[in-house]
């Protein structure tokens, strides 16, 4: 596995980390919501973003997310390694649950790289020239529970 991300070198890539694993769910290839959504859990590390990218995500969620302009934008390396430029946001719910997920431009991910109900998928963080990206990467792991 460790030889998938030690790709992200080459991407000129620093500080590899685990954010998430899961298997994805029906709602993560719903042309509706087309989202993937990084939840909380014994698997994922929510704790991947800067102080400034935590307060402009913060500010965005308020904002409602009005201005396309104020997403924070994330590049991600897909499994066939592509580039694509996605939006992470957050998601607060009831009693201050906050959750994380990706979109525009998911849906393009997910067809150009074939994913299904099921997959099992990791997702790492790593830093370009400062810039907060993303490598997803699809494993063979039995014992990922089935988390939304």
């Amino acid at each position: 596995m460790m030889n998938k991300i030690s790709s992200i070198e080459g991407y000129d890539g620093c500080d590899p980390e685990l954010v998430m694993q899961k298997r994805l769910l029906r709602s993560d290839l719903t042309p509706y919501q087309s989202r993937l959504l990084i939840p909380c859990g014994r698997y994922n590390n929510l704790n991947f973003l800067t102080h400034d990218e935590l307060r402009r995500m913060e500010k965005c969620r308020e904002s409602h997310y009005k201005d396309p302009e104020d997403d924070l934008r994330v590049l991600l390396v897909e499994p066939c390694l592509e580039e694509t430029e996605l939006s992470l946001r957050k998601w607060c719910s009831f009693g201050n649950h906050v959750e994380y997920f990706l979109t525009k431009g998911w849906w393009s991910v997910l067809e150009r790289n074939e994913l299904e109900v099921g997959d099992a998928v990791q997702l790492w963080k790593f830093r370009r020239f400062n810039q907060l990206c993303l490598a997803l990467v699809i494993v063979e792991i039995e014992n990922i529970e089935y988390q939304d």
